[in-house]
């Protein structure tokens, strides 16, 4: 395949307005995070997992003895999982511990919920399925030689795993394809058929198939890094973080999914973004749930264009002199080699936005 570095004009949808409802400071480095339309849930080396909902803590999960890696929102109960080894089920309502299972693993990552089925990822590099109903694992291999950092399952029972390698499987447990990648992935998201994922550098790759299939360049920076990843629930925007490492500080950068083409930057509160969740609003909109050393939730709205001295997060176009020119990282080596793996390649970088105007955080 003809592997020529393209660059493709950004066609955004309708532009989005966005503003920022809550912003709640962590004792300690928030790992997981969980979103629904009425409630965010935040989990991380402090051993708890903590729910919120219109500004206000209303509960504080305790009882992990280790970092909480993973939280999962059901019906009517919280999913939590922790490198303690256990999974642990509450009551959505009062907050009440109703279950614990150990699964002698220390569990790292976790998926959403998909028929009853939870898809966990362990230290030791294995694959699990634990029946939400059952309470036990039904499902379990070792893939990889490391860590597993991102687990994701597709609507149609598709599953994927990442470490220093990308697998999938079927339905039935058996793998379809696997890939090696050269640094370990960090963060991943599916899009039908296709997994979005990021290894810390500063482009989002698309995988389908067995294949690198094209790259989306977030930030035209090699020193700035994207470390997660995140499609809407209705499978229309695609959300990437950006640590600029020259000042300190992180912005969000939105895609459209279904065109790949970028919409715009927002900017945050949370100086290192380590975990996001988003899910869709009964009006229309989206809620997304951003942290690191704090958290702060973020609502998307469409809107047909952003006017200036709005209550709005930042929201921003790159500069064209920001996407010109070739970087290359501290050890000499240009973003060109990380690239010229990709099969297909469609380098799509962000554009200036005619109706999009800096606005400051409020």
């Amino acid at each position: 395949p003809d592997s020529k570095k393209r660059t493709m004009p950004a066609k955004p949808p309708a532009s989005l307005s966005a503003m920022w409802e809550d912003h709640d400071y962590s004792s300690d480095l928030i790992v997981a995070t969980a979103a629904s339309p009425s409630l965010y849930c935040t989990a991380g080396r402090d051993r708890t997992c903590t729910v919120r909902s219109n500004h206000t803590t209303l509960h504080t999960l305790g009882s992990h003895t280790d970092t909480v890696t993973g939280v999962v929102l059901l019906d009517q109960s919280i999913l939590t999982t922790s490198l303690d080894c256990s999974v642990k089920r509450w009551c959505g309502e009062t907050g009440a511990l109703q279950s614990s299972t150990y699964l002698y693993s220390p569990i790292t990552v976790v998926s959403g919920e998909r028929n009853g089925v939870v898809v966990m990822g362990t230290q030791g590099g294995k694959v699990m399925c634990y029946s939400v109903r059952e309470e036990r694992m039904v499902w379990e291999c070792v893939a990889h030689d490391d860590a597993v950092t991102a687990v994701e399952v597709t609507e149609g029972g598709v599953m994927f795993s990442a470490s220093y390698n990308l697998v999938a499987w079927d339905s039935n447990g058996e793998m379809v394809s696997e890939t090696e990648e050269r640094r370990q992935v960090v963060s991943c998201a599916v899009h039908g058929s296709s997994l979005l994922y990021c290894t810390g550098g500063p482009s989002v790759k698309v995988w389908r198939e067995g294949v690198v299939r094209s790259a989306l360049r977030n930030t035209p920076h090699s020193h700035n890094t994207t470390d997660c990843v995140r499609v809407s629930p209705d499978g229309v925007l695609l959300l990437a973080s950006v640590y600029q490492l020259d000042t300190g500080t992180s912005a969000v950068n939105v895609w459209d999914v279904p065109s790949l083409s970028y919409v715009c930057t927002i900017a945050t509160p949370v100086p290192c973004i380590t975990s996001m969740s988003v899910s869709s609003r009964p009006d229309g909109s989206y809620s997304a749930v951003v942290a690191g050393t704090s958290s702060a939730l973020l609502i998307l709205t469409k809107s047909q264009r952003l006017e200036g001295g709005t209550r709005q997060a930042g929201i921003r176009p790159y500069h064209a002199d920001e996407c010109s020119g070739e970087e290359r990282d501290e050890g000499g080596e240009s973003e060109e080699s990380e690239e010229s793996e990709v099969s297909e390649t469609v380098i799509m970088e962000p554009d200036p936005q005619p109706n999009a105007y800096w606005c400051t955080l409020v």
